[in-house]
């Protein structure tokens, strides 16, 4: 989904020249104000005396005229703080204009809870959440004070909070979870494929009839523990054979080179911590560092943690990731200590290709990250991402201190849940 942003004067270099220019393409973390350091103008003179920059001529686009814009739920950037869910007409009209439903459901919404499910961040108070009972998880901000910053019972999807707390018990044993007769007439849960691959996988390509291919990139539902087995294949043999009868003549195969993750298998009601992360392929973008853990702290954990290894580049990204199954419900928690900093990089971590946490700043310390997965593969990935262009100040020099660009994991776990 595309984060709505206003359009300002902001500084860029540009053939290694300052200048200052105006649209809505400047990086997210513009938005916030860096210990008094403003990056973001409405005139352009303030931007080029703020920043030393407009030593070339930058042409300022046309701005159409305000049209009457029928009400809607949408992301609205508030007095430069960031963006926040609001009900209303002021939203730029080609949201509109062209009657592109992608464009509309991409900005506007017709609840506010719509809203906030696609910017989160839209909604710093908005959480799905456990209801008393923990039968199923409630959206709004109506929780106990007591959960406020409480990552083990605040949620951005009602997913992650369910796999957490469904069924979990009342009050009394928020951290007992209680098993319940299985809803599935007492069957067990359903065993992983035989004809599933732990390398890289085959299946039918998305776009030519009768090819089988390991491209790596089919849809997200395939993964899910009753359409796996027909969609995903251990070889491209099973693969064609897997096509209708009257197809498998024709059958035509695609072989990428393949880089698998090792693939981790979660057994209900289980707990891993010795996980088998993908540092990156064929080039480590994340490696051990013996330097700095969680274990400084807190001596019962181990002695050294995961770290980032820096990219170079505007846009370059470090990711870490793991592929893994899961029977029915899990959550990974992680302690994260963060040091990155907008406008140089983020910290964003990705399930299943869809972003769920972001920091845009350092934090002072170790905190906890926690996500939640459904039934079926699933990947997690924890991206350290350098911003789409080059920052118009040093980071350590200029403004004070903006981070080193690093971020360290340790005591990662994964929490595997039975069928209720």
């Amino acid at each position: 989904t595309l984060a709505l942003k206003p359009e300002f004067w902001w500084p860029v270099k540009q053939n290694g020249v300052k200048t200052c220019i105006y649209s809505s393409d400047y990086p997210d973390g513009y938005s916030a104000t860096f210990e008094g350091l403003v990056l973001l103008f409405d005139a352009k003179e303030e931007c080029c005396d703020a920043h030393s920059a407009c030593q070339m001529d930058t042409v300022l686009p046309t701005v159409s005229s305000p049209v009457s814009n029928p009400e809607y739920w949408y992301p609205h950037v508030v007095d430069g703080a960031g963006p926040s869910c609001i009900h209303g007409s002021d939203y730029p009209h080609f949201y509109i204009k062209y009657n592109d439903d992608d464009l509309m459901a991409s900005f506007l919404f017709k609840s506010h809870q719509d809203c906030c499910t696609a910017y989160p961040r839209a909604c710093p108070t908005m959480f799905w959440y456990p209801n008393p009972d923990r039968t199923e998880c409630v959206f709004g901000d109506g929780y106990p004070m007591s959960m406020m910053g409480d990552e083990d019972y605040l949620f951005f999807s009602d997913e992650e909070c369910c796999a957490r707390w469904c069924g979990a018990g009342d009050d009394n044993g928020l951290q007992q979870l209680v098993k319940l007769e299985p809803q599935n007439g007492g069957n067990t849960p359903l065993p992983v494929s035989s004809a599933y691959s732990t390398d890289c996988i085959w299946h039918k390509d998305i776009e030519v009839e009768n090819k089988c291919t390991n491209s790596q990139e089919y849809p997200e539902p395939w993964g899910r523990v009753d359409l796996r087995d027909h969609f995903l294949f251990a070889t491209a043999e099973k693969c064609c054979e897997g096509l209708s009868p009257q197809d498998q003549d024709d059958c035509t195969i695609e072989e990428h080179e393949c880089h698998p993750d090792e693939f981790l298998v979660l057994e209900p009601d289980s707990v891993v911590t010795d996980i088998p992360w993908n540092f990156g392929s064929p080039t480590p973008q994340w490696r051990m560092d013996d330097t700095v853990s969680f274990s400084s702290e807190n001596t019962k954990y181990s002695s050294s943690s995961i770290t980032n290894i820096p990219a170079t580049g505007t846009s370059a990204t470090s990711d870490l990731k793991l592929h893994f199954f899961v029977p029915d419900k899990a959550t990974i928690s992680c302690m994260v200590l963060i040091d990155i900093h907008m406008p140089f990089e983020s910290l964003v971590v990705f399930v299943n290709g869809s972003p769920r946490n972001e920091y845009n700043e350092a934090i002072d310390g170790w905190v906890k990250v926690l996500t939640g997965f459904t039934a079926g593969d699933n990947t997690v990935m924890f991206r350290v991402q350098n911003s789409e262009y080059d920052a118009p100040f040093h980071r350590q020099e200029d403004h004070g201190d903006y981070g080193n660009g690093r971020v360290w994991m340790d005591k990662c776990q994964i929490s595997s849940f039975e069928k209720w």
